[in-house]
């Protein structure tokens, strides 16, 4: 992945010396977002008093988001146009 290692030991590292653990919130919350969790449980999980912190900066659209949503929007359409 671009780390130099020698003898099971990292040499030099492919990890940005700025990459804290709080750079992960956001990978964390469009994690949840991709399992399936309610946006108002991500909120709670994350901490935010105001869950448009969540939607607005914490959470990112990925291209299984908008398939899901691709297919949960053919399947409501289908179901209408069969009743």
């Amino acid at each position: 992945m671009g780390a130099t290692v020698y003898r099971n030991q990292i040499i030099k590292s492919a990890v940005a010396a700025d990459l804290t653990p709080y750079c992960l919130r956001h990978t964390y919350c469009t994690d949840l977002q991709n399992a399936g969790v309610p946006i108002n449980v991500a909120k709670y999980l994350m901490g935010h008093s105001n869950i448009s912190v969540t939607v607005n900066i914490y959470t990112h659209t990925t291209e299984k988001t908008l398939r899901e949503a691709a297919q949960f929007i053919n399947a409501a359409t289908d179901n209408m146009s069969h009743t």
